[in-house]
């Protein structure tokens, strides 16, 4: 695997930035303008010097990435007042496009806490919402102070994933709800560092990696066919373990365990079979 910098693949679809700003205006709010002092020499600089760009928002850290994060009350002070700002605008963004109800969905996934959901519930959360009549969509982004060029970089991308064409030529897709990655960087035991946020709204690779406007490729080799069988027989027999382990034959039959690509609020997953499919839809 091979590291070379170069644009985020994320910043093509042109949502990054202006989403960016939002999440800025949001948190800036969530904190009524200025940041909590904390008991260490480190801290988050003031919000006038942070950031937004192709590679999301950028706030620079005074003094170690390491002593801020561990400082007393980080976590109830900025980081989980910061998490709740994001989230509330994910779940407004997500809801004022598309005809899904969050909490409902946020509500189902928490019953897997009990146990493997009902096919009821698994139909509803694979389920593809529809798209908002396009004036309902736009009075609301008006309403809420959204911006235009948000709205515009958003909609092709929720379009060919609900509404798509019957020859539409592969295009980035909506993710069915919308995320982000968060990442504290800076040198060990140095005396400054940055806090990234790089909003997600498509589906593909946006993580901690993308982030840094990295992008990672994996040499290109083909798999002897040896090898991809014996991983599918492995696959297999995993799957048929589960399957005896939680009272089920669904993943026997398949290969693997099945569940939701994505939630309204977080990246997701896929579940694939022993040969290789996506195993939800």
């Amino acid at each position: 695997m091979s590291n070379e910098t170069r644009p985020s693949p994320v910043t093509a679809t042109g949502y990054v930035a202006p989403l960016a700003r939002l999440f800025l205006r949001e948190i800036r709010e969530r904190f009524q303008g200025v940041l909590p002092n904390l008991p260490c020499g480190a801290r988050l600089q003031g919000f006038e010097t942070w950031s937004c760009g192709s590679s999301g928002l950028v706030a620079p850290i005074q003094g170690s990435v390491l002593e801020l994060v561990r400082a007393p009350r980080f976590f109830s002070s900025i980081l989980k007042p910061l998490a709740v700002a994001l989230e509330n605008t994910c779940r407004g963004l997500t809801e004022a496009l598309v005809s899904m109800n969050c909490r409902e969905f946020y509500a189902t996934l928490r019953k897997t806490e009990q146990g493997p959901l009902s096919p009821e519930d698994l139909d509803r959360i694979r389920a593809l919402p529809a798209m908002r009549p396009i004036n309902e969509i736009r009075d609301t982004f008006r309403r809420e102070g959204w911006p235009q060029e948000l709205l515009d970089s958003l909609l092709p991308l929720v379009r060919a994933r609900c509404r798509p064409a019957p020859d539409q030529a592969p295009a980035p897709m909506w993710r069915k709800g919308f995320g982000y990655a968060l990442v504290f960087s800076g040198p060990a035991g140095g005396e400054c560092g940055a806090m990234r946020i790089l909003p997600v709204a498509h589906l593909g690779p946006a993580g901690v990696v993308e982030a840094h406007g990295i992008r990672l490729e994996r040499v290109r080799r083909e798999a002897p066919s040896s090898e991809l069988r014996r991983k599918g027989l492995m696959y297999q027999a995993l799957g048929r373990k589960l399957a005896t382990e939680f009272g089920g034959s669904a993943g026997a039959e398949r290969g693997f365990s099945t569940g939701p690509r994505t939630s309204p609020g977080v990246s997701g997953f896929t579940a694939r079979d022993a040969s290789g499919r996506d195993a939800v839809d």
